[in-house]
């Protein structure tokens, strides 16, 4: 028997009792406790546009730059990385996320004279180790000159999500004039199995400037 028309996260208590053809009916059975699951939502833990600073971010150092000019996506301002180095890195944290099934981390960029299979990578905080959950690569995921914007999905059921999670975007490219601006950061937080389920995305943009 399916039960219907149920409030999500509330408690029920049912028993049932059985009743034969001649109308005899049962005593009633041990009862059973249950709690529905939750309808699911979303809450924004994070947004980063980078107008008046670097809104939380961690600078990395020499290869990561707050740069104003037409690569920034929104405003004036966008986070640029190059190069390869331990420098090359933006970082944030942290967040309790315990309580999430799933965190989308929606953001913008434009890449600029990145060689090909040159990449960078989007990584997670797990409490203990950081994670690569995102790769993009020149050629494959992406081409210079032109504004993207990609959505990571990361999923409670693949990394563990704890009370001190950061996330950190990482150049990975060969030199100091290998370029990646990041703009209009967004994290999202989900509840219930029907949010953050679109997995990775990425979309071109255009509009590219060429200076």
């Amino acid at each position: 028997t399916q039960v219907t028309g149920l409030t999500a996260s509330t408690s029920y208590s049912f028993s049932v009792r059985a009743r034969d053809a001649a109308g005899n009916v049962s005593s009633a059975s041990n009862t059973i406790n249950v709690t529905t699951s939750g309808g699911g939502g979303s809450t924004v833990l994070h947004e980063g546009f980078f107008e008046t600073g670097w809104d939380g971010w961690t600078d990395g150092g020499s290869d990561s730059y707050r740069y104003a000019g037409s690569r920034s996506y929104e405003g004036n301002y966008s986070i640029r990385l190059r190069d390869n180095t331990n420098s090359s890195t933006m970082t944030l944290g942290s967040f309790n996320v315990t309580g999430y099934s799933s965190i989308d981390v929606e953001f913008y960029f434009y890449p600029r004279s990145m060689e090909n299979g040159e990449d960078f990578w989007v990584q997670f905080y797990d409490g203990s180790s950081w994670n690569t959950v995102a790769s993009y690569a020149s050629g494959t995921s992406f081409s210079n000159n032109s504004f993207y914007t990609a959505t990571v999905n990361i999923d409670s059921g693949s990394y563990n999500f704890p009370s001190n999670a950061q996330f950190r975007f990482r150049c990975d490219a060969s030199g100091n004039s290998d370029y990646i601006y990041i703009d209009q950061v967004t994290i999202t937080g989900n509840t219930g199995s029907a949010f953050g389920a679109g997995g990775n995305t990425i979309t071109a943009l255009g509009g590219a400037p060429q200076g």
